[in-house]
């Protein structure tokens, strides 16, 4: 498989299923996408979500009519037969599928966000807590990074106004990346770090 990020804004997402993993899968996508959630009955924490939530059983024969308008069906019901029936009904009409049961065309990893830094985890189903635990143990790597990128960002505006030669420019930011002193203050003090690089590139 070869990782993917997507932009779901505008996108609308249908996940067949009521139990904890659809409200996991439904809390995420709503960040970008318009959720709709089918199912018999709900978890509790459904109320809380900005979907749209359809009291229904789910069949072989309603299957194609609750997807009709989907870009993204996520199949996260307690029977594999049904899943089965929303993979089946998805690639019939050229949907994107995720099958929360078993591996297949599309996997939604587990994941960490920043404002500019975002890493994708996955173990192929082999391993929930790998993944879990791998989430974790990144969560507060990914901050120090998130929060060095946006000192970098903002070096790199301040040094094209003052140096035009590219090669220069990239060393002095190799400067700042590799400076335990600037590491030292993030993510919890992003200005004294900003303020310690700019002295170390030279500039105001």
């Amino acid at each position: 498989m070869i990782p993917l990020f997507h932009d779901f804004k505008d996108k609308e997402v249908v996940i067949i299923g009521g139990g904890s993993v659809a409200l996991r899968k439904a809390k995420r996508f709503v960040q970008e996408a318009s959720v709709t959630v089918v199912a018999e009955s709900f978890a509790e924490g459904f109320d809380e979500v900005p979907c749209t939530c359809i009291t229904k059983r789910v069949t072989e024969l309603n299957i194609h009519e609750i997807i009709t308008d989907a870009y993204l069906v996520i199949a996260a019901t307690d029977s594999e037969e049904v899943n089965e029936n929303i993979v089946t009904a998805a690639n019939q009409r050229d949907i994107l599928v995720n099958r929360v049961d078993q591996p297949n065309d599309i996997v939604v990893p587990s994941h960490i966000d920043g404002d500019h830094v975002s890493v994708a985890i996955a173990t192929g189903g082999a391993s929930p807590a790998t993944t879990k635990h791998l989430r974790l143990e990144l969560t507060p790597v990914i901050e120090e990074a998130d929060a060095m990128a946006e000192i970098q960002m903002e070096l790199r505006e301040a040094l094209k106004k003052e140096i035009s030669d590219q090669q220069q420019r990239k060393q002095l930011l190799w400067k700042v990346m590799d400076s335990e002193r600037v590491w030292e203050q993030l993510p919890n003090n992003q200005d004294k770090g900003l303020e310690i690089a700019r002295e170390i590139i030279d500039i105001k």
